[in-house]
């Protein structure tokens, strides 16, 4: 589930900059095509609400996307802002609070359990998450 190089604002920020280019010089920059691949790509690993996508695109363009209406969204915004400050208050990267909601989304008709510990095990497994005990250790053996 991880998601390259760039942050979920960055992208976010990425795609702005790009509609906004695109609207002032008038001339098409990415395909409504394009946008639902991002969209889809999005809600499989960043995106709670299902809706950041669509109603960026309203927000800068005037217009809805033909899918608009039909984005539902996962978990309310109430919701992940509440899970945002447990993350925080109780020190757990709200990254890994959001990939593991999304791993059990995806994995939510399969009857073989076994599927989905190994996925919760590989998020866990992730050496980001590691990030700071690895920068102890690397300290101490310098």
């Amino acid at each position: 589930m991880g998601y390259g190089p760039f942050t979920w604002e960055a992208r976010q920020l990425i795609l702005t900059m790009l509609i906004e280019t695109q609207r002032k010089m008038g001339y098409e920059l990415i395909s409504v095509e394009e946008l639902k691949a991002i969209d889809e790509i999005w809600d499989a690993e960043l995106d709670l609400s299902r809706r950041t996508l669509v109603e960026l695109y309203e927000k800068l363009t005037g217009e809805k996307l033909p899918w608009y209406q039909y984005k539902e969204p996962l978990i309310d915004a109430e919701t992940v802002m509440e899970l945002e400050e447990l993350a925080e208050a109780n020190e757990v990267p709200f990254d890994l609070v959001r990939n593991v909601i999304l791993s059990v989304y995806q994995n939510k008709n399969y009857s073989n359990q076994r599927i989905m510990k190994e996925a919760v095990e590989k998020l866990l497994n992730q050496q980001w998450l590691h990030d700071d005990i690895l920068k102890e250790i690397e300290d101490e053996n310098k």
